[in-house]
């Protein structure tokens, strides 16, 4: 009796602490899980971009241009567990190492034939454009279609810094599957299903998350990689408090399918407002991968624009848009535009042949707790 009575104690005991820590946490903005009140209290205003290389001023374009697609040398954990093979490879990063920040739009171009700006006005044309912003609206659409009837899934490292409440998250770089959700020829269909593994920086590295439409109540499966939350497995609600702390957008608006579904509705929305700036790029680089860049800007701070500058990158190869980033207009004239959010997929490999298995908290690959 005492011995059952003992281990209904210590079961609650560690329930309570799990669940403090839980409530309180200890993470940085960018996580799924709460800040301290002091961290929050005390909002630190940054602009720097996540591309950054030491000593620019003594370095030519060639040198830039090395440094930034110099792999960081992140870890791949190996396994023989099924489906490991399908995770992209964390290596082929770009180093981050800090100290001068230097604007994307600067270190991207190739060295050896930095790329024209192309003013949308001046893009030749079958038909007189109504709009600059009717080129960039066309690709999209295009791209929407031939990803939805040529891609059904595909895995990718995300790397992605949003500003919260006042402070730029440093950036976060996960491991991610995405299934998009299809009609098959055989009848069947696949949920819209993701998978993340957190790979750094350290406080969120070993966190896993699985989302699937229409599974577990509709709930994101959580574990920590470390400390008590590393042996609990959560469900929480993708809108809920603590899914949506430190995260701009819940986990289903993620993917680049969704990317390409929020460009089109913020073109269409900012053509009926009236005019824009509006340029295309061709010869930027992401990890050594050619893309094609285009630049929106709105001078004037109005409804219902979002942001002052938007990047688009779009992988040449796959004809898919890797790399969003918005900046907010600069407090005084002249400023450094504050970043809003930035999203790059790195290494997307598509059409891998994901399964259920990789979007279960079952699957021997992945280091969900039993509970």
């Amino acid at each position: 009796m005492r011995q059952r009575y003992w281990a209904i104690i210590t079961r609650a005991g560690f329930t309570a602490i799990a669940l403090g820590v839980f409530l309180t946490g200890t993470n940085h903005s960018g996580q799924i899980f709460a800040q301290t009140e002091s961290e929050a209290g005390t909002p630190k205003q940054t602009t720097e971009p996540v591309f950054r290389v030491p000593k620019v001023s003594d370095q030519d374009p060639a040198s830039i241009q090395t440094a930034v697609d110099e792999p960081n040398n992140l870890k791949a954990e190996g396994s023989t567990a099924p489906n490991v093979d399908r995770l992209a490879d964390s290596r082929n990063l770009p180093h981050i190492t800090p100290s001068t920040p230097i604007a994307m739009s600067e270190v991207l171009p190739s060295a050896a034939a930095t790329p024209e700006a192309v003013p949308a006005k001046a893009v030749s044309s079958s038909k007189t454009a109504p709009h600059p912003l009717d080129r960039a609206v066309d690709f999209a659409e295009t791209a929407l279609k031939e990803m939805r009837e040529g891609v059904t899934d595909y895995t990718a490292i995300l790397a992605k810094r949003e500003l919260i409440n006042g402070v730029v998250s440093p950036p976060s770089y996960m491991n991610i599957k995405i299934r998009c959700p299809r009609q098959h020829a055989n009848g069947t269909s696949s949920p819209f299903s993701i998978y993340m593994k957190f790979l750094r920086p350290k406080d969120q590295a070993g966190r896993e998350v699985i989302w699937t439409e229409g599974q577990n109540e509709n709930k994101l499966v959580v574990h920590e990689g470390s400390g008590l939350l590393r042996f609990k497995r959560f469900y929480l609600e993708p809108t809920g408090s603590l899914a949506m702390n430190g995260q701009r957008y819940p986990i289903h608006d993620a993917g680049l399918e969704n990317l390409i579904i929020k460009l089109i509705e913020k073109a269409d929305r900012d053509r009926a407002a009236g005019p824009c700036e509006v340029t295309y790029r061709e010869g930027a680089q992401i990890n050594n991968r050619p893309c094609s860049l285009i630049e929106l800007v709105h001078d004037e701070k109005r409804a219902p624009y979002e942001f002052y500058k938007a990047q688009v990158f779009i992988d040449d190869e796959l004809n898919l848009p890797v790399r969003f980033a918005a900046y907010d207009w600069p407090s005084s004239p002249g400023g450094t535009p504050q970043l809003l959010e930035e999203y790059t997929y790195y290494n997307v490999k598509v059409n891998v042949g994901l399964s259920d298995i990789d979007f279960s908290p079952e699957n021997p690959a992945y280091k969900f707790p039993n509970r």
